[in-house]
């Protein structure tokens, strides 16, 4: 979020909610969890955040194919993806 906002992008971060052991969201299920919009007009980028060893269920895999048969950048990133991420939201891409 932080390197977000310092490379100009408006970020949104759909955190799941807690309920006793379950977790739970709203809206789509399999949605990403991070939803970048530059204010350069840089592009939309739809993020899902693992930790090192965490796992795509079937239902996120099958959002994020169908976000990037749609042509939105999708990525997974996970805490060995941070020198990847630092640069690709600091680079403009070329129009």
């Amino acid at each position: 979020m932080q390197v977000a906002s310092m490379n100009q992008w408006l970020a949104h971060h759909g955190e799941p909610g807690r309920y006793g052991h379950n977790t739970f969201t709203s809206g789509l299920p399999g949605f990403p969890d991070l939803t970048l919009i530059s204010e350069r007009n840089d592009g939309i980028i739809y993020a899902e955040l693992k930790t090192q060893a965490g796992r795509l269920s079937d239902r996120q895999k099958h959002v994020l194919a169908q976000l990037h048969a749609n042509g939105a950048e999708v990525y997974v990133w996970r805490p060995s993806d941070m020198d990847f991420i630092v640069e690709r939201l600091g680079r403009w891409r070329k129009r």
